[in-house]
């Protein structure tokens, strides 16, 4: 029993343990293509603000849920670092490159409600490369700040190893990977419920949405 382990996971990835939840996709960004990605942003940026600006009791909860997200990465990030990091330093192979550091609109999403400033991705850089922030220690960002694959690419030796060290650890593990994806499967619900309701300006939005959806 294996966390998931695909470059491209889906909303629906929950690890182990925790309940699929599908969601209508997103625009999908393609690696590199910052024209897309710095697109993304802007919209985003002006849905966030179009949401805010409406006194609605439906946004403190979406607040509340991006909190629980956060919450749950700093939970999760020492037993994480404390497997990861002797076994990862040591790979041949790295995991950690280009293509999976680049965001996915979900994350940029996800970036906006907990404020997270990252630096510019560089997307000439070849995607297969070791990624351009790992560092001499790890990942330069903050768990929270990564992409969310970051969190779910792990190699079946990298756990076959973690879970025969120290079960109870790994037991832990799978349930806090579990949480995260379901505070986040619920944050971006709550999310998608909020800009696609109502008459008022989320009817905008809304709109604003569908447009998005149909490039």
């Amino acid at each position: 029993m294996h966390i998931h382990t695909s470059d491209t996971p889906t909303l629906a990835s929950a690890g182990p343990k925790a309940h699929r939840l599908e969601l209508s996709p997103f625009p999908e960004l393609e690696y590199g293509d910052m024209e897309a990605y710095r697109r993304a942003e802007r919209e985003i940026c002006m849905l966030f603000q179009m949401i805010r600006d409406s006194r609605d009791m439906k946004v403190r909860q979406l607040n509340l849920k991006a909190r629980a997200i956060k919450a749950s990465f700093l939970a999760l990030d020492p037993i994480l670092a404390r497997f990861t990091g002797p076994v990862c330093a040591s790979c041949p192979t790295g995991c950690c490159v280009n293509r999976h550091g680049f965001p996915d609109y979900e994350d940029l999403v996800v970036f906006r409600a907990l404020g997270v400033e990252r630096a510019d991705f560089d997307p000439t850089l070849p995607d297969q490369d070791l990624c351009q922030y790992l560092g001499d220690r790890g990942c330069m960002l903050e768990r929270y700040q990564r992409s969310y694959r970051c969190t779910w690419f792990f190699c079946d030796g990298l756990l076959d190893d973690f879970e025969a060290r120290d079960p109870e650890a790994f037991r832990l593990f799978e349930e806090g990977c579990s949480r995260l994806a379901e505070a986040r499967n619920s944050f971006l619900t709550a999310y998608q419920t909020l800009i696609r309701s109502g008459p008022d300006q989320r009817g905008i939005i809304s709109m604003h949405l569908t447009s998005l959806h149909s490039r």
